[in-house]
């Protein structure tokens, strides 16, 4: 509610609390603060100012309903009936607090013997059985556990216990025999911490906070004397045990204000030393800035909270990212698999999971930023043990060797897609007129067709598949096309010329924009002819080396797009392969070379909120 209400607190004033003290929205809506404050008799918000700004906000949702903006008017709503709420609350837990006959002006939620996590006061159960630990942390300010409500738990306990086994359960009386004898110990090691905390047996000692505060407040008490408060009336806090830690001298007070003082003006400071802080300058009877530093405290606790959140937040984003990678790298090794593997149904069954799970991680990447600044819950990725686990290729590309035909001498050139074009300037000033199928790419292999055209070179060109994306052209247009190409291998003259030329010579890729032909009319206005072609627009080349291919069987991955000297670089990356059987060096063995293709479980992750 506070949350929904922060939008309009800027146009409504801070409103004056008892003492003269200023709230704004949010710290009026959290009680927690001040029924804490009140407990440290600290100028808190009256009754009368609940009700003041209640109504403002009527009015606000009423000239909001008449401007047509609903939304915001039942925004304005809600804060009002937030205000009414949470001065209700306040009031009913004062009542509480007065039936109970306590007597110490704690406000009590109620009478119920269980012990929940608020009553452990944010700490752990090592926390709480240890209690040299627990007395160590009471000393620099935090909030103890009531340890007669552990007792009271553990009475009612041992009374169940006793129910269950004259009902003849034994394994129920059992176990709540041994939930007694534990919150039996919790209540000791509570209550030995107290001791501690407050000097041990002999007295004398550092006070506990709450007891410090309580007497701070007895004393300040007339000093407030009117401003009806929403918790007005409430019985005084009782005495502090032990006088020493209040008795100090003039020039120890004095001492205290300006460290106190210095304490809040300076640089940052933690939640946990601005309420030493306003500890401190209640020990100075420095009432107002007591409050002052109890909200800066408030504050600074949401804003580690909200820190602590935002770190978590990131660790789970680069944890989302590394599989937002991994998700796309699969993919392109299944796509390597689809064109040079033996099974390319599978293979693009897998690169539809890869992306599907891909997008997802995406999704929930995007997702961070609200997940982690609502209120509640925690964020966490977890295994997602019921959704089916992802195949993962371990090895890279190691595998195309192993996986080639060894009845099959050719050579085999594969072109998977064009990748990033959009970051190509050439392509960039093709605007509209780059479309999937005026891309082609070239394939020069540097070798004679035959031993009769010696002079010649090998050339062939491939094309995306028809009904490609133009759409997604700037980005990945798969192209998915290979081609064989028979090269000879032994002793006669024509394979050792080619053998030769392999040690020098490359394969050249080049892709094009090959510009549409345009029909045109004749002179004598009867029928048309063929604009003449254009030359096609190079947007980029790589190449491979043939030396390659005459120590192992296949060379494959993504190359960079350059200029046609082989300096620059253009933008775009073109994903490709060249296989064969096995190497074209004399040496070469006629067994497979390489690993066979290792594959692994991935078991996906998922973002969750607790």
């Amino acid at each position: 509610i506070a949350a929904a209400a922060d939008d309009e607190d800027e146009d409504v004033d801070e409103h004056a609390g008892s003492g003269g003290a200023t709230f704004s929205l949010q710290e009026m809506l959290d009680i927690d603060m001040i029924v804490e404050m009140y407990q440290a008799e600290m100028p808190v918000p009256t009754e009368e100012m609940y009700a003041t700004r209640a109504l403002e906000y009527k009015k606000r949702a009423l000239m909001l309903k008449k401007a047509g903006d609903i939304e915001k008017a039942k925004d304005a709503l809600r804060t009002s009936k937030a205000l009414e709420t949470t001065a209700a609350k306040l009031l009913a837990m004062l009542a509480s607090s007065h039936g109970s006959g306590s007597g110490d002006g704690d406000l009590e939620l109620g009478e119920d013997s269980m012990v929940n996590a608020d009553d452990m006061g944010g700490l752990s159960e090592e926390e709480l059985d240890n209690p040299e630990l627990l007395a160590d942390m009471i000393k620099v300010g935090m909030a103890s556990p009531d340890p007669d409500r552990f007792r009271a738990a553990a009475e009612a306990k041992k009374i169940e216990a006793l129910q269950f086994k004259r009902a003849g359960d034994i394994a129920q009386a059992t176990a709540a025999l041994r939930e007694f004898k534990v919150l039996q110990a919790r209540a000791a090691s509570i209550a030995k911490a107290l001791q501690l905390a407050d000097g041990g047996e002999g007295g004398g000692g550092e006070l506990q906070f709450e007891a410090l505060e309580a007497q701070a407040a007895a004393e300040a008490k007339q000093a407030r004397a009117g401003g009806k408060s929403a918790v007005q009336g409430a019985k005084s806090a009782s005495a502090a045990n032990g006088q020493s830690g209040l008795t100090s001298s003039t020039a120890k007070v004095a001492g205290a204000e300006q460290s106190a003082s210095a304490a809040i003006s300076t640089s940052k400071r933690s939640a946990q030393e601005l309420k030493q802080v306003a500890l401190e300058l209640h020990k100075a009877g420095k009432k107002e800035e007591a409050a002052t530093a109890y909200k800066l405290y408030k504050s600074a606790l949401e804003a580690e909270s909200k820190a602590a959140t935002q770190e978590i937040a990131m660790r789970i984003r680069d944890q989302l990212k590394a599989e937002l990678a991994l998700a796309t790298e699969q993919r392109r090794l299944f796509e390597f698999h689809e064109l040079f593997g033996a099974d390319p149904v599978q293979a693009r069954k897998r690169q539809a999971e890869w992306t599907e799970y891909g997008r997802k991680c995406g999704a929930a990447i995007g997702q961070l930023a609200s997940l982690a600044s609502s209120d509640s819950g925690q964020l966490r990725v977890v295994h997602d043990s019921a959704a089916p686990k992802l195949a993962q290729i371990a090895n890279g590309l190691e595998w195309l060797d192993a996986e080639a035909d060894l009845s099959d001498p050719r050579l085999h050139i594969g072109v998977v897609s064009v990748v990033n074009l959009s970051k190509n300037p050439v392509f960039e000033e093709l605007g509209e007129a780059a479309t999937a199928n005026s891309i082609r790419v070239d394939v020069s292999i540097q070798l004679p067709p035959s031993s009769s055209a010696a002079d010649e070179t090998i050339e062939l060109s491939l094309s995306p598949p028809d009904g490609a994306s133009t759409k997604a052209v700037g980005t990945v247009l798969r192209l998915m096309k290979s081609a064989a190409i028979d090269l000879p291998r032994g002793d006669d003259r024509f394979a050792r010329m080619v053998l030769r030329r392999m040690a020098r010579k490359k394969i050249v890729f080049s892709v094009v924009h090959v510009p549409p032909v345009k029909p045109r009319k004749s002179w004598f206005g009867f029928g048309h002819h063929q604009e003449p072609p254009l030359e096609p627009v190079l947007l980029g080349r790589v190449a491979v080396d043939l030396s390659l291919l005459t120590t192992k069987a296949s060379e494959a991955g993504d190359l960079t797009l350059m200029d046609r000297a082989g300096r620059r670089e253009m933008g775009g990356i073109l994903r490709v392969g060249v296989r064969t059987s096995r190497p074209y060096g004399p040496d070469a063995s006629g067994s497979p070379t390489g690993e066979q293709m290792v594959v692994l479980e991935h078991e996906p992750l998922r973002l969750v909120k607790d």
